[in-house]
């Protein structure tokens, strides 16, 4: 991607971001997972995302050794509680992500995925009594990720473990990430009952669930994994890629299949894998920032927008809403009249005790909870 190609991108994504500002938010939580590209990219990749309208990246896939060395896929990258990788500008690429203009607010490590024995690697360490084992301070484990954070500034640790499934050790490596101040999300295809069980140990620490709904989890439904897992997952899917680009989801498909689970599901967000097949099988209409404009247009929640109209007769104040709808029907309104009164309604009426120019507020709340606030002033004399 060229730097004109970029700057267009970025002009459209800050007039997006201004209009979110006043309006309904512009994107869903729309994530996107990535291997070689994310690190070996440089600058161009970093812009990519940036423009994308996607929120979420993720490093996609960080290994764990035996010794507990941490790759990111092939590239070694932290040994001994020292980073050791090639590309020694990545932090700083890395920071570039959430600088505005930018769609991207989280980032996450996506530890193991399938045919590695990452989670058994984990579980090995977790229970060693050697120097080095278990959780604390002063184990391999520990020192490795509060490198791999301070390197990458992760908001997450997303946990795609394929084989492993041993409960115990799975949770304490949670709570040690949690203790170092990552979130914890969660990708599964299969297994619910160890992910559910996950879940409930690890408590309040897991904010997220991506489910894959590709390949070995095609079949997935996500409304019966949220209802099992307590909380609604958001859904992924596989770009096109493989022999001339024919398998896979377009940003087309993704749309359609975003919009029917958001309208069954009440999906928050959905995830797109795998940046590096969006790279090969780039052409007009389906390049990164197509895939999350596809989850985006299908998923975000429009929210509320406040307004109001004032007419004002003495020291009486007439009000009429103006407030629209978002994806949800307006709930309340609730006004705040300056003067220390309050009232509710969509048309009140209210008589101030003295002239003056009050900040009159109009809070809008919908069926889901989102709000919006609009303040004005209105003048009244004798």
């Amino acid at each position: 991607m060229n730097l004109s190609t970029y700057g267009f991108r970025s002009s459209l994504l800050a007039a997006a971001l201004a209009a979110a500002g006043t309006a309904s938010p512009a994107f869903a939580d729309s994530a996107i997972y990535g291997g070689g590209p994310f690190y070996s990219g440089g600058t161009a990749v970093m812009n990519d995302l940036r423009a994308s309208g996607f929120t979420t990246v993720m490093l996609w896939s960080i290994h764990v050794d035996a010794n507990g060395d941490l790759n990111l896929n092939d590239q070694k990258l932290i040994s001994n509680g020292t980073y050791i990788g090639s590309n020694t500008n990545w932090s700083a690429q890395l920071q570039m992500l959430k600088q505005a203009p930018t769609s991207i607010d989280r980032i996450e490590v996506s530890i193991g995925s399938g045919g590695v024995a990452d989670f058994e690697h984990i579980r090995d360490l977790v229970n060693s009594t050697a120097p080095g084992g278990g959780t604390g301070t002063d184990s391999i484990l520990f020192r490795n990720f509060a490198v791999l954070k301070q390197l990458t500034g992760a908001d997450a640790a997303n946990f795609d473990d394929e084989s492993a499934y041993d409960l115990a050790s799975a949770t304490a490596f949670g709570q040690m990430l949690a203790g170092q101040g990552y979130r914890i999300t969660f990708v599964p295809y299969t297994n619910q009952a160890f992910w559910s069980s996950l879940k409930s140990n690890l408590a309040g620490s897991v904010d997220r669930i991506y489910l894959q709904v590709y390949d070995g989890g095609a079949s997935n439904d996500p409304k019966q994994w949220s209802t099992a897992m307590g909380m609604t997952v958001r859904p992924g899917l596989w770009s096109l890629h493989g022999t001339g680009c024919r398998s896979g989801d377009s940003p087309s498909s993704v749309k359609t299949k975003m919009s029917a689970w958001k309208k069954s599901s009440g999906i928050p967000g959905g995830f797109m894998w795998l940046y590096d097949d969006i790279q090969a099988c780039s052409t007009q209409d389906r390049e990164t920032s197509d895939y999350a404009a596809a989850i985006n247009s299908a998923v975000a929640t429009l929210s509320p927008r406040a307004d109001f109209g004032a007419s004002s007769q003495g020291l009486t104040s007439r009000f009429t809403g103006q407030s629209k709808a978002g994806d949800s029907r307006i709930a309340s309104q609730r006004w705040t009249f300056g003067d220390g009164t309050q009232a509710t309604g969509e048309a009140p009426t209210h008589t101030y005790a003295a002239p003056g120019t009050y900040p009159v507020t109009l809070t809008v709340t919908d069926a889901q909870g989102a709000t919006d606030i609009r303040t004005r002033t209105v003048t009244v004399v004798r």
